[in-house]
């Protein structure tokens, strides 16, 4: 994966530490789950803003969710 992506990858993590200055500027680099939770409608927002390293960010949160069962969303009805 790495050697596909190695410039993406760096690309995300940079962004993800941007990210943790601006809402734990005095914490270590993690991810609040709690904070954020709404990874389908920001993913669609940097897609329209062209945000793509947020693009992969919040396909990447959601792909975690999903697969440790922490999405918020499953259960709710259309």
């Amino acid at each position: 994966f790495i050697k596909y992506f190695p410039n993406a990858i760096a690309s995300v993590a940079h962004h993800s530490w941007v990210g943790n200055q601006q809402h734990h500027p005095d914490k270590p680099i993690h991810w609040d789950m709690d904070k954020s939770a709404d990874e389908l409608d920001a993913l669609m927002r940097h897609i329209l803003e062209e945000e793509w390293e947020a693009v992969a960010w919040r396909a990447l949160a959601n792909l975690e969710r999903k697969l440790t069962g922490k999405c918020t969303y499953e259960n709710q009805e259309k």
